[in-house]
């Protein structure tokens, strides 16, 4: 996938839309829950995520701007994506955050 050092998450949601290729995000969407996503990507889609957004870099933009590294930043990352896929429309990029309190709401 090459080496990014984003600024937000949804800017790594922009780089996945169009790095991640039809075929591994109908996989994604085939997973029952975010969890069972997030947990079984982990050391696979998780550990690429961790090398290419340069998660372990204590001075990357985005580990400075969201205050996380290593898991925990791939952890989230994987689950805005898998959100962002979720979401019926995904012309549009939104704040992940944004997106995954949404989600939430409407699957409540």
């Amino acid at each position: 996938m090459g080496t990014y050092k984003p600024n937000s998450l949804k800017e790594c949601i922009e780089i996945l839309e169009k790095k991640v290729s039809l075929e591994q995000k109908e996989h994604i969407l085939a997973y029952q829950s975010c969890n069972e996503f997030s947990l079984e990507a982990h050391f696979s889609f998780g550990f690429n995520l961790r090398n290419t957004f340069s998660m372990w870099d204590m001075d990357s933009p985005l580990v400075l701007k969201t205050g996380m590294s290593g898991d925990k930043l791939s952890s989230t990352v994987l689950k805005c994506f898998y959100y962002h896929l979720k979401r019926k429309s995904r012309k549009d990029i939104y704040d992940p955050y944004v997106e995954l309190k949404k989600y939430k709401e409407d699957i409540s």
